[in-house]
């Protein structure tokens, strides 16, 4: 069983947005383990990250013709834990 922590990162860019995607970038990073945290928990999942998406100019231009605002990046951050209970059936 591993035990222990990492770092992630990613991104993706596309270089001609008008005819391929509405987010032209994405870009995501972040830490998460098992156990490590708590002594005796070596069993728990955890996690921390955050991601962005860059909004492609053309939708922002398609939209504000019809008087609806975007903003030009938008971004959110997760935690996320798991908590193993007892294997043992009573």
């Amino acid at each position: 069983m591993l035990i222990g922590w990492g770092l992630f990162a990613r991104f993706a860019w596309t270089p001609d947005p008008e005819d391929r995607n509405v987010i032209d970038q994405f870009y995501s990073f972040g830490v998460g383990g098992r156990g490590c945290l708590i002594p005796g928990r070596d069993l728990d999942f955890w996690g921390l990250g955050w991601a962005g998406t860059h909004i492609s100019g053309d939708l922002r231009d398609d939209l504000a013709f019809l008087n609806v605002a975007v903003d030009l990046f938008e971004g959110d951050i997760r935690v996320r834990g798991s908590v193993k209970g007892s294997d043992l059936w009573i």
